[in-house]
């Protein structure tokens, strides 16, 4: 599991953020600017672009440290709240396990292993 979920492609939001204002400067410069200047500046911006996609990389969560950082994502939330995190995470994972069923593919350990975790802390919630 990541931290943060991919949601446009293979970019999470603040990632496509990151593309969108890059491409925003890129459309103003190409607009405003002649030549030489458009060149240096759209070199910047590019390499500005991807800095800040390298950025925000979502940091991958191993299982051992999986149930410590959903308890941690509780913060101040209620419990209607924290049941709907963890219930999306839960919907995620399943569709991982059942588009890699349907490709054929084995049911990864680390996927059931992380829906297991999840079905333990929707368990400790009081029911809604």
């Amino acid at each position: 599991m990541y931290e943060e979920d991919k949601i446009l492609g293979p970019l999470t939001f603040k990632q496509f953020l990151c593309c969108a204002a890059g491409a925003l400067a890129l459309y103003w410069a190409d607009t405003n600017l002649l030549p030489p200047t458009l060149y240096i500046l759209s070199a910047f911006i590019i390499l500005l672009t991807i800095l800040g996609i390298k950025k925000y990389q979502p940091k991958k969560i191993s299982l051992e440290n999986l149930e410590m950082h959903l308890r941690s994502q509780r913060g101040g939330k209620s419990n209607k709240d924290y049941l709907k995190l963890l219930k999306r995470r839960q919907a995620d994972i399943q569709s991982h396990i059942a588009m890699r069923t349907q490709k054929g593919m084995n049911d990864n350990a680390e996927f059931i292993e992380a829906e297991r975790i999840l079905d333990k802390l929707i368990s400790e919630l009081p029911p809604q």
